[in-house]
């Protein structure tokens, strides 16, 4: 691609410098010409230079076309060559796309024969409200926010409220009209979790940081880093498998998980209906 545009810049570079010289030498001549008809009256030359300003202002236009219509040429073809980059870079992404659905269409074909073999009940629906961040009512000793759905909408306190990234919190208080929601970063927030692929059972405890903490884990060990944090289903508010965050790092002997989901960015939200009866 750099070739290409290096090509397309000494294609259109004479015409540049060809501009460039004439404009140069006519600025030249045209200075000569006002030397000496400033030292004869000092009043005359600011109004005979804008008159010569205004005749020649039509020549300086003509001259300036070919180097702004070389120079919008240049970054149109560099457009072009970037666009057929990208294409092609997210036609391989949708090949790689393409095979993971494969994939997932034959683990789903596996998982519900297992499923059918084993005589497993089938999982309640997951009922889901979306909703907007109206107010965020953080603080140093509180993280939550105000959503723009209520009761009349189907939300219950308890309920869990994702984003698309992850689980964000709970209602840990429900109006009419509006809910109020606790991060799952507040020192208030306690959810059961489990840690994979080591299946490991733990709390996920908040601290009023950005990250939170896992408590009650059996077996801390570093194999843990990059460990996928998701919800149990236990206690029955949380579906399980929601997606939280990942095992970041150990800081005195405390487990720290990053969340997913990047809290700066979070508008809409959805609050999941979910019931184990």
């Amino acid at each position: 691609m750099k070739e290409s545009q290096n090509q397309i810049t000494k294609i259109f570079l004479p015409v540049k410098l060809l501009a460039g010289r004439f404009t140069l030498i006519f600025l030249i001549l045209f200075s000569v010409a006002i030397i000496p008809i400033s030292r004869f009256d000092q009043n005359i030359t600011p109004s005979v230079r804008v008159f010569l300003i205004d005749a020649f202002t039509p020549i300086f236009n003509v001259i300036s076309h070919p180097v702004y219509f070389a120079k919008n040429t240049v970054s149109e073809l560099n457009t072009i060559f970037y666009l057929r980059s990208e294409v092609k870079r997210l036609t391989e992404e949708n090949e790689k796309l393409m095979n993971w659905q494969q994939v997932g269409y034959r683990l789903t074909y596996e998982n519900n024969s297992l499923r059918e073999l084993l005589n497993v009940s089938e999982e309640p629906a997951i009922q889901n409200v979306s909703a907007r961040i109206i107010a965020d009512t953080s603080g140093l000793f509180v993280r939550t926010f105000i959503i723009n759905a209520g009761s009349a909408n189907g939300v219950k306190k308890g309920q869990a409220v994702v984003s698309s990234r992850g689980l964000v919190g709970r209602v840990s208080e429900a109006g009419i009209r509006s809910s109020r929601v606790l991060q799952i970063t507040d020192m208030n927030s306690k959810i059961p979790v489990i840690v994979s692929p080591s299946n490991q059972r733990a709390i996920l405890a908040g601290d009023n940081s950005d990250n939170s903490k896992l408590l009650f884990l059996t077996d801390k060990n570093e194999d843990l880093i990059n460990n996928y944090v998701l919800t149990s289903g236990h206690g029955g508010l949380f579906p399980p498998g929601i997606r939280i965050g990942t095992v970041s790092q150990f800081v005195n002997g405390s487990v720290r998980v990053r969340p997913f989901v990047n809290w700066s960015q979070v508008e809409y939200v959805k609050v999941l209906s979910f019931s184990k009866d």
